[in-house]
């Protein structure tokens, strides 16, 4: 019946404790591991699970993906097809029908991808609802009835432990009863079995058993524990059955002994015994399985204490889920929820989703330790308090929490005099007093209190960074990714492409930033989604990508600007203005700032300003703001953007003499502080004061170069008008079209939506040599002429002529005096690019490279759309129109097995989705590319027995052994099991 877990949404295991679950699922995981029909994932289920978050975490680290999403489990699920998974949860009785646990098994359920399938045990009645599932012929369920031992199993049973048939009359076939039986050796009734097999222990070591077996079972530190003696787990359960144990030298007893081994200790020892096991449990951070046994002996104060620990233990990724304060807080009784330990655990739950909100439980909490001089808890709820103020910008609320902690500092408290100096820096580092940070840092060696080492070598690089100190930042960063033990810190990652911004390395940023941004979009934390959606526009428009940067601007959430106001406001506006410089029209950025009250800013929204390198905004627009930009010392990092600035602003007065004399920094640096049009405009009144910038800073801008030389040859001053009049006549006029070349199939050409189809295209040799050069890109003209033409002695004099038809081709309104824009030919290289050129081979692989990432990312939704683009590219057999030339097998051999492969592989996960139409069709593509590819087959098979087209199945079935016969080969042992 297990076995059917591969075809049906649910199987249910029902039964009460003793009829062998566990067993049963062990064994059929076992084979299934044996014969490979398919993959397991096993999960037992524990009081903590009736939380959603707490389960959800659990179903995550099971598989290995990051939680806490269920969509990151799905997800994982979906990338396993055409594999089948099956999700075994046992104990399923620890997640009672309404709650939020529950509800996240009916999701399961629901929203598993199709192959997917949940196999549920449990001692009650499963909380999902099951009718509809049955109904369709997706439920499965085996009851007690089902796992009882019927005449002939006992007798199988018997034989394998030696023993007599009639001695395990008395069992009525229960499985559990049936062991004991065999175990002891005589035909007892159950009650007096119980006793006997107690008895043969002896009365001490009984009690032992009792204590360990309400201690929920453990390793050879519970059991001296709860024994209060050296005492190793084999000499305890020695001789007795029903017990399970795991290769870490974990024990647990069968349920079945609890109620026989309960009434041998009184209340008063069976309290003490979960209390030394819940010690045990505090000192190894295993907090939930601590609160769970002081709850069940109603130990309240040390139920209590442990959630304060937990909540202490934070800080130090100790893995507790902010919903398992949750479930702890409903847990205690109504009298103890006000305890400061209780509200400091609301607060955590809150923290995740409603920040707002979980400052009064926090407030609430430090009262509460306060009232009972308990320093080091409420220095506890400080900080977490502290910690959203401070994302809110909250000076007033920062300083109140500040001056508390001095307080407590003075009573000599190490934690609070380390806290007192983390507030500090905090402080100082929201009113712009990088200096300030550093001081009250200063003290704060490694040594002293781990837990906020990471935070406080994070201040420090960031007011480095904020002091033009590069090289002292990065160490610091360094320095905290020690600290942290290799652990992510998404935090640290973001003040290195700050610094890596500021130190002009610009170009990897963006797409660093957009990784951090998918992170919070996936984890739902809202708050750092739009911040870095703000940082990721704004770098955008300065690149000069204004359409990308609006876009970004427009997603960001309008319930979220009243956090962090300035920092919110500020990067908008720069990223407006960068917008409207890209646009031409700075009389509205200087009016977006000035309605924005930049000629007004603090001193610490001036260091803001400064710190994402978008002062010189502020300083070339609004010049009676400059003063106040120059009141504090510059570090070396943003010399370069005063030095810049000042040479613009001179030229546009006129006077290029500050130009002549200006020291270039490196072109990124140049990049990080102007945003695009005034890189142009400063570059052409560098050439016209004979000091041109570094050869590669104009290469970098690639299509953008030319529209912005001409828009300045009619709005600058004359000597840089001239120059960019020079400038952009020497830069290939960009084309008011994008190119489409095709060679997916017969070799094709499209200006727009346009064919094109010129009379020089018809020429062989044209055609061969736009398709090798689309093969290879970049290629030196020789080894292309030996290439195309290895008879002759002069291939070279057959290359250029046929590079004149082909640039004719590719750009037939050019001017021959003026350079080409598409096909560059400088010097000893022929370069295709790809700026308005789109290909068809460069698109796939590019497709396929992003399925490759998303699929090592666990994203199928990402990897699925990536393939999808793949296969809407093929038109036939690659390079087509060069038949037999041996550079064009190799490059049609290589797309057409890794389309092949994409398309089965995209077919496998429209499958899984219950997509079965475009599943066939995906598997008709890989078909067309490569027409012996069996795992195609198997795939058309699926997919039409999915739909009950047995008929069609057998065919594909049948086309698969011809198409293989051809070749000379029997199909694969997959595909004959498919037959079968």
């Amino acid at each position: 019946m297990l076995a059917q877990r591969w075809e049906r949404r649910l199987v249910t295991v029902v039964a009460g404790p003793g009829f062998g679950k566990t067993v049963l699922l062990v064994a059929a995981m076992a084979r299934a591991a044996v014969e490979g029909t398919g993959r397991d994932v096993w999960l037992s289920c524990e009081p903590a699970d009736e939380s959603e978050d707490h389960l959800r975490v659990d179903l995550c680290e099971a598989v290995g993906v990051p939680g806490p999403r269920i969509e990151a489990f799905f997800d994982w699920v979906w990338t396993q097809a055409p594999n089948p998974v099956c999700v075994v949860l046992d104990d399923v009785h620890e997640v009672p029908a309404g709650s939020t646990g529950a509800a996240l098994l009916e999701q399961l359920v629901a929203e598993l991808p199709r192959n997917g399938h949940l196999l549920l045990a449990s001692r009650d009645v499963v909380p999902v609802a099951t009718a509809r599932l049955a109904t369709g012929g997706q439920l499965v369920r085996v009851t007690e009835g089902d796992l009882m031992f019927d005449h002939a199993e006992l007798e199988d049973f018997a034989g394998a432990r030696g023993v007599d048939t009639k001695l395990l009359a008395s069992s009525g076939g229960w499985p559990a009863l049936a062991e004991l039986a065999a175990s002891a050796g005589a035909d007892l009734v159950p009650d007096y079995l119980w006793e006997e097999v107690l008895a043969g222990i002896g009365p001490e070591r009984a009690r032992d058993l009792a204590r360990f077996a309400l201690a929920g079972g453990g390793d050879d530190e519970i059991a001296s524990a709860v024994t209060g003696q050296s005492m190793r787990v084999e000499d305890l359960l020695s001789t007795v059955p029903l017990v399970s144990r795991t290769d870490t030298g974990w024990a647990v007893l069968h349920p079945l002994w609890r109620p026989v081994l309960q009434p041998l200790l009184s209340d008063a020892d069976a309290n003490a015994a979960a209390a030394r096991a819940a010690d045990v449990h505090r000192r190894h951070q295993r907090f939930s399985m601590a609160f769970d046994l002081l709850a069940e002996a109603e130990a309240w104060d040390d139920a209590l204490g442990v959630m304060g620990e937990a909540a202490t233990g934070l800080a130090l990724d100790v893995g507790v889920a902010s919903g398992e304060f949750g479930r702890w807080c409903r847990a205690l009784p109504a009298s103890r929820r006000q305890a400061p330990e209780a509200q400091l655990a609301a607060g955590l739950e809150l923290q995740t989703r409603a920040p707002r909100e979980s400052m009064t439980a926090f407030e609430a909490a430090a009262a509460g330790y306060r009232a009972r001089d308990d320093i080091e808890g409420e220095l506890v709820a400080i900080a977490a308090d502290g910690l959203v103020r401070w994302w809110a910008n909250d000076l007033a609320g920062l300083l109140g929490l500040h001056e508390r902690t001095q307080v407590l500092a003075a009573t000599g408290s190490p934690s609070a005099r380390v806290l007192a100096a983390v507030g500090l820096a905090a402080m100082a580092h929201l009113g712009g007093d990088s200096a300030g940070v550093l001081s009250a840092l200063a003290d704060i060696g490694d040594d002293l209190v781990v837990r906020w080492l990471p935070t406080v070598h994070w201040f420090r690089s960031v007011a480095h960074r904020r002091l033009g100190d590069l090289p002292r930042a990065y160490a610091e960063l360094d320095t905290l990714a020690r600290v942290s033990g290799g652990r992510s810190d998404l935090q640290a990652d973001i003040a290195r492409l700050r610094s890596d911004w500021l130190d002009g390395r610009v170009d990897h940023v963006p797409g660093g930033l957009q990784e951090i941004r998918e992170h919070y979009l996936r984890s739902g934390d809202r708050f750092f989604e739009m911040e870095l959606t703000l940082e990721l526009a704004n770098r955008q428009a300065w690149l000069g990508d204004r359409e990308a940067a609006a876009t970004l601007l427009d997603a960001v959430d309008p319930t979220l600007r009243d956090w962090s106001v300035a920092q919110v406001r500020h990067m908008r506006l720069a990223t407006q203005a960068a917008i409207a410089l890209g646009l031409d029209d700075e009389p509205g950025a200087a009016a977006l700032l000035r309605d924005g009250g930049v000629g007004e800013l603090t001193v610490a929204e001036q260091v803001f300003w400064r710190d994402r390198a978008v002062a010189v905004l502020a300083h070339v627009l609004v010049p009676e703001a400059r003063s106040s930009w120059t009141q504090e010392p510059l570090g070396p990092a943003y010399l370069p953007a005063a030095e810049l600035a000042e040479a613009l602003e001179a030229s546009r007065r006129g006077d290029i003499s500050v130009v002549r004399a200006l020291r270039w920094p490196e072109a990124g640096v140049v990049r990080a502080h102007l945003p695009l049009p005034w890189v142009v405009e400063l570059a052409c009144a560098g050439v016209a004061a004979r000091n041109p910038p570094p050869h590669n800073l104009l290469d970098a801008l690639g299509p953008r170069l030319r529209p912005a030389l001409l828009a300045l040859t009619t709005r600058a001053t004359t000597d840089v008008a001239a120059a960019a009049k020079r400038m952009a006549a020497q830069q290939p006029a960009v084309p008011a079209y994008r190119l489409r070349i095709g060679v997916i199939g017969p070799l094709e050409m499209h200006r727009d939506a346009d064919v094109v189809a010129p009379r020089d295209l018809r020429r062989e040799r044209v055609r061969e040599l736009l398709c090798y050069l689309v093969a290879r890109r970049r290629v030196r003209r020789e080894a292309a002429a030996e290439e195309l033409w290895p008879e002759l002695d002069d291939p070279g004099h057959n290359l250029r002529v046929n590079l004149s038809h082909l640039q004719k081709v590719l750009q037939p309104e050019r001017p021959r005096d003026e350079p080409p824009y598409f096909l560059r030919a400088e010097g000893p290289w022929l370069d295709l690019r790809d700026d308005l050129l789109d290909v068809d081979a460069w698109q796939l692989d590019s497709h396929l490279d992003d399925a490759d990432r998303a699929e090592r990312a666990n994203e199928p939704m990402a990897a699925l759309t990536a393939y999808r683009a793949a296969m809407d590219l093929w038109r036939g057999m690659p390079y087509a129109d060069v038949p037999y030339a041996g550079w064009a097998d190799i490059e049609r051999t290589r797309i057409r097995t890794r389309l092949t492969k994409a398309a089965t592989r995209a077919g496998e996960l429209l499958l899984a989705s219950g997509a079965t139409a475009d599943a066939q069709a995906a598997a008709h593509r890989a078909i067309d590319a490569e027409s012996s590819w069996e795992p195609a087959y198997r795939l058309l098979i699926r997919a039409r027995i999915a739909e009950g087209d047995v008929a069609g199945a057998r065919r594909a079935l049948d086309d698969c052994r011809t198409a293989l016969a051809e070749l000379g080969v029997e199909p694969a042992p997959e595909t004959i099991a498919l037959a079968k």
